[in-house]
């Protein structure tokens, strides 16, 4: 059960890490045994990357993401929360061609479900060509949406009215300003059986690590690439005080060029705008081509309001990209290759 607090007379339902899994894990039964089939997952950034990632491993999907920006603050639980400025980046952050014709919307929380109607307003106005069904997810629903959500792990409130309880999700405690203070201690990331497996804990603290030296490099732009930056990219710029922007980028080898890598049209942000100081983040670089083909690409696109371009990653191996920041230097195994990475993300979310 989420821990119940009160601040400001407020009450709060803070969530743990293993309450949160294991609310994703009910969400992804309830869709496996569905009589509805989804074959396209779209996250709603900021708060759907997770459960969408999560849900794709346990479905076998790859999800897509849209950016949505608020350009007017709501109050999580108020049973006025109205969202008239809300718009969406023309973009969908994806690595793959197509779209496939039943989605499925993924979100947190729906507190007014305008979000939700909004973005199928949008995606039906973008890819109605493609789309037959859209459906709404999210892990709570609360009783104040007036939008009903098609697949929830968790109801709160029974009236459409009553006050109900502010949501703390683990990441909100896990990445904050106050991780810029804290001592980190990194786990040792060896490969065991030709492996490397991460466990929550340590992968958290290779993000917290990064952010505190990227930090130090007055970063002001966070781009994640999909699909293993994308949480390191979330929490390096929850730690930073910022929002990420997200480019989608695919390795497509063919016979003919087999380091063929391919992007998306533009990056998705929830801001707008773009920052001087760029931070593009990764979850590991073996070889040059990702990182040095991505650098290549944002300058093509937006050299005039760039001043400088870092590169992060938490593991890089010795023919890797050379790098600003690497939180682990892995080496190579016997036979010269790159040990199996194995996330937390993998581990946790098995596929049903």
């Amino acid at each position: 059960m989420p821990k119940t607090t009160y601040e400001n007379g407020k009450e709060l339902l803070t969530y743990s890490w293993p309450e949160y899994f294991e609310l994703l894990k009910k969400l992804a039964h309830i869709l496996q045994h569905s009589h509805e089939q989804i074959n396209q997952l779209i996250g709603i950034t900021t708060g759907g990357i997770i459960p969408a990632l999560a849900l794709g491993n346990m479905l076998g999907l790859r999800p897509a993401f849209l950016a949505a920006q608020s350009y007017e603050p709501t109050m999580q639980g108020s049973a006025t929360e109205t969202r008239r400025n809300l718009v969406f980046d023309r973009e969908l952050a994806s690595t793959q061609p197509g779209l496939g014709n039943h989605v499925g919307i993924v979100d947190d929380l729906s507190d007014s479900g305008v979000t939700f109607e909004r973005a199928r307003r949008f995606l039906t106005s973008q890819f109605g060509y493609a789309i037959d069904t859209q459906k709404f997810i999210a892990i709570w629903q609360k009783s104040t949406s007036t939008m009903p959500v098609d697949w929830f792990a968790e109801k709160i409130g029974n009236t459409a009215t009553q006050e109900l309880p502010y949501i703390v999700q683990p990441h909100e405690l896990e990445f904050g300003p106050h991780v810029l203070n804290e001592k980190i201690t990194l786990q040792p990331a060896q490969p065991f059986f030709g492996a490397i497996r991460r466990n929550w804990q340590a992968y958290f603290n290779d993000i917290k690590k990064l952010a505190q030296l990227a930090h130090e490099k007055e970063i002001n732009q966070v781009i994640a690439l999909t699909m293993g930056g994308l949480i390191p990219g979330l929490g390096v710029a929850r730690i930073l005080g910022q929002k990420p922007a997200i480019l989608a980028v695919s390795g497509m080898p063919q016979h003919h060029c087999p380091d063929h890598i391919s992007f998306a049209r533009d990056l998705i942000k929830t801001t707008p705008g773009l920052g001087s100081r760029i931070l593009i983040i990764d979850d590991r670089s073996w070889t040059k081509s990702m990182l040095e083909r991505t650098v290549r690409w944002l300058r093509c696109r937006y050299d005039y309001c760039i001043s400088e371009i870092f590169t992060a990653v938490l593991y890089h191996g010795p023919q890797g990209y050379p790098v600003d920041i690497a939180i682990h230097e892995i080496e190579s195994l016997s036979n010269g290759d790159m040990p199996k990475l194995i996330q937390p993300m993998a581990s946790e979310f098995h596929r049903l």
